[in-house]
């Protein structure tokens, strides 16, 4: 089953054993191949290894062959928008997370980047606003980190 393959992968990901989580994602692609599967979620991880690894334009390739494969999935989208804000492409993340934003209008993630995407560009007021919305949708602590790593990397 490509999708139990594809979770072995993610596993061994999330333990920075990147070598062998590849091994995992590429049998699933490959099997998923022959049976007509959905191989989007093993392309996207494979993306995420490149840029664990630094390597941002392999990575930002597999985000993008992930989205061709399952426009439905939004993952890929949402990690090309982190490279464009890793990169300082602020304008190109945020027009990709409001893409986002208009398919999960409560996501916090993508409400949580597209405020840090303003910040970052220096826009305050837009950061402030957006944080506000964040805090009346969720109480996730992944998005009281964000806010809390935004605030340090610009000394508020």
């Amino acid at each position: 089953n490509p999708e139990y393959w594809n979770h072995v992968g993610t596993c061994l990901m999330l333990d920075k054993k990147y070598v062998q989580s590849l091994y995992f994602f590429n049998l699933s692609i490959k099997l998923a191949s022959v049976s007509k599967f959905d191989h989007s979620a093993a392309l996207n991880n494979i993306g995420l290894i490149n840029f664990y690894q630094g390597k941002y334009q392999e990575s930002f390739n597999y985000f993008k062959k992930a989205h061709q494969v399952n426009k439905n999935l939004r993952a890929p989208v949402f990690n090309m928008a982190q490279l464009h804000i890793h990169f300082g492409l602020y304008d190109n993340a945020r027009l990709l997370l409001i893409k986002l934003l208009s398919q999960a209008p409560a996501d916090p993630e993508v409400l949580s980047s597209i405020g840090i995407a303003w910040l970052l560009k220096g826009n305050f007021k837009i950061y402030g606003f957006s944080c506000r919305i964040i805090t009346t949708i969720t109480h996730h602590i992944v998005i009281l980190t964000h806010q809390k790593i935004c605030h340090a990397m610009v000394g508020i």
